[in-house]
């Protein structure tokens, strides 16, 4: 019985690396009902023999898109210009992140491009300063590329974000073997065009970069009432405020907007939450018509 990683799965077939070995597999037949589904990064055990998966082991985490395994962080992936800089999908990303026990960090590419690069050495240091890593890259200038090396060595790091903001040709910079379809970024349509069709693992620095399709949009599976739990920066708040049920708006006594009028958390993270609230659901009218 051999050990392996599920780097790669299509069509019923499952890709796995074991001892730098490639094997191509396929389940047992009860090996999906007892377990459940098979996902890229999921460790199993295999004969190599029959080439069937005997067992899936447990999982450090699992998360719902891109469906995949054990990641141990999540390289947050967004633009300077083309697609425009978006905070907002920065934030919701890593409140994403945390939603599911792993820790993110966040590239931005295409930092040449920029005009305003003072703005976006400030918004580094907000996150900075709750707790979060953001490494200004270029492809052009290879800016922040090696700092990024440094940060990829010896993890399981899974790539995501939106469509064209040149995940793949960072990953293809990386290892020129890789070889990964890069899109284009369409003016007309304000948004990449795919070319990641499926979620891989790449061997990458003693570790595995996980290159995954890019998105347009990201739904938080949260209520109103659990965001701040997870938005970045307000842990250090819960359970603080004066109301247990606090939402951070206007009640008193509100930890969060202490935090805010102290500028540990910044003004433009304070108005994303708040936006992000009003996409959620309370929870005691989410199944209400």
């Amino acid at each position: 019985m051999k050990q392996g990683i599920i780097v790669s799965a299509f069509g019923g077939k499952f890709v796995a690396i074991a001892n730098k070995r490639y094997f191509y597999l396929s389940p047992r037949g009860s090996i999906r009902y007892k377990s459940g589904e098979i996902l890229p990064g999921d460790l199993v055990d295999f004969d190599e023999g029959s080439l069937t998966i005997e067992k899936i082991l447990p999982r450090e985490n699992k998360l719902p898109r891109p469906r995949v395994a054990n990641i141990s962080q999540i390289m947050i992936m967004a633009s300077a210009v083309e697609p425009d800089f978006s905070p907002l999908l920065i934030y919701k990303t890593l409140a994403y992140s945390l939603m599911y026990g792993i820790k993110p960090f966040v590239v931005i590419s295409k930092i040449d491009r920029l005009t305003n690069l003072e703005g976006m050495n400030q918004f580094r240091k907000q996150l900075a300063q709750i707790g979060f890593d953001v490494i200004l890259y270029s492809k052009k200038t290879l800016v922040g590329l090696q700092e990024l090396k440094d940060k990829l060595h010896r993890q399981v790091t899974l790539a995501i974000g939106q469509t064209g903001v040149g995940k793949s040709s960072l990953i293809n910079l990386l290892d020129d073997s890789f070889k990964r379809a890069i899109g284009e970024y369409s003016k007309a349509l304000g948004r990449g065009k795919h070319k990641t069709k499926e979620v891989i693992f790449l061997t990458y620095s003693d570790g595995y970069i996980v290159d995954s399709p890019g998105f347009s949009s990201l739904e938080l599976d949260l209520y109103k009432e659990d965001l701040s739990v997870f938005f970045p920066g307000f842990s250090q708040a819960v359970g603080k405020c004066f109301f247990r049920d606090c939402m951070h708006l206007n009640e008193k006594e509100c930890e969060v907007r202490k935090l805010v009028e102290r500028k540990i958390i910044s003004e433009e993270a304070y108005l994303i939450y708040q936006k992000l609230l009003d996409e959620l659901q309370y929870r005691n009218k989410r199944f209400s018509k």
